[in-house]
């Protein structure tokens, strides 16, 4: 078990998520304890990024969007705090 970590409990949106200062975002936020969704277009990129996310911080919270969306664990991504568009801006919900 981990430490706690500033983003404990909460969990984040990153659009363009899958590569580049999106996934950079996805990772700072998952070493502060964040549960992440990274969101993009390529199925393949945001698994790898999934995959590398929950390689460099064991027991994070990851959800590849594509399989998250159509799950009965969606219901997390109801309570995100934190919205990443990587284009544009940083916003509380």
């Amino acid at each position: 078990m981990r430490p706690s970590a500033p983003l404990d409990g909460r969990t984040a949106l990153v659009t363009s998520g899958a590569g580049g200062i999106g996934a950079a975002c996805a990772h700072a936020l998952v070493a502060d304890g964040a549960a992440v969704v990274p969101m993009g277009r390529r199925h393949d990129a945001l698994e790898r990024t999934q995959r590398q996310l929950t390689d460099a911080v064991p027991g994070s919270r990851v959800a590849n969007p594509v399989l998250f969306l159509a799950s009965d664990e969606a219901r997390f991504v109801n309570g995100a705090e934190l919205r990443i568009d990587n284009a544009q801006r940083v916003s509380s919900l």
